[in-house]
């Protein structure tokens, strides 16, 4: 099973930490990574018509390729 997950919303790169703000003034969305990726180790990512793969690590890190 694949989840794909369609951003909707443009958020400034400026704005990178949890509870920041985003363009339109309002808090950035904080998503848990284990609700996220519930039993799988990557997920899918749609943003503008193009496919990224979010995965974790062996380390427990994320890495968004293209």
């Amino acid at each position: 099973m694949t989840l794909v997950v369609t951003v909707e919303k443009r958020i400034s790169p400026d704005n990178r930490t949890p509870g920041s703000t985003i363009d339109s003034g309002t808090e950035a969305p904080l998503l848990n990574s284990r609700e996220l990726f519930a039993q799988h180790n990557q997920v899918m990512i749609d943003h503008l018509g193009e496919r990224y793969v979010l995965r974790i690590t062996r380390q427990g890190k994320l890495i968004l390729t293209k």
